[in-house]
């Protein structure tokens, strides 16, 4: 819709669990937009350009976004959601939000999704990996993926900068979340030799 890089909101990526009920507070005060997830800021008082959102009254909708590049039309986001307890609540001119209220502690370095980083860390690169044809190996190896795996890749590279922004070897850790979610996430074949 041609918004320039300047106007888009600076968005935290989040990596929710499938399966756990979160938590999600949206607040709307004329063209200004706030979110907050399980307590968490993820965008602080976004201001909508008059041309991006109608003051008209509308009625409020819940939706996931689905991918809409290319030929994966809806293909990459297949995850299902629910909703439940969804409270609306008008704000009057005076009113006063509260401020969010802190996350809890997920356990540290060993929890969830940071113990399979650590894991996918300590492995080593591939034998047909040359960082100096990185770019080269990680287009022919994309190309092989399903939507879902290049979801899961995103997923879990996204988690990899947020945990360790300051990584040694940017490219290095890249090729190996991507060989994991190749090796990982490949359909089982059947075994041969056996008859049904």
């Amino acid at each position: 819709v041609g918004i320039q890089e300047k106007d888009k909101p600076n968005v935290r990526h989040i990596d929710p669990k499938v399966g756990v009920w979160h938590r999600v507070k949206l607040t709307m005060r004329r063209r200004t937009f706030s979110s907050e997830f399980d307590g968490e800021v993820l965008l602080d008082k976004f201001q909508y350009h008059d041309w991006m959102i109608s003051m008209d009254p509308a009625p409020i909708r819940l939706q996931k976004h689905i991918v809409v590049h290319g030929d994966n039309l809806g293909k990459e986001n297949a995850c299902p959601i629910e909703y439940r307890n969804v409270f609306i609540k008008e704000l009057g001119p005076d009113s006063v939000e509260a401020p969010p209220r802190p996350r809890k502690a997920t356990g540290g370095p060993n929890s969830g999704i940071e113990k399979l980083l650590i894991q996918i860390d300590q492995t080593g690169l591939p034998k047909g990996y040359i960082p100096q044809k990185h770019q080269d190996y990680v287009d022919r190896r994309t190309a092989g993926l399903s939507g879902r795996q290049k979801a899961r890749l995103g997923q879990l590279w996204a988690a990899r900068q947020r945990v360790h922004p300051k990584m040694p070897n940017r490219g290095a850790s890249f090729v190996k979340i991507l060989e994991y979610v190749a090796a990982d996430e490949q359909p089982k074949k059947p075994r041969e030799g056996r008859n049904r």
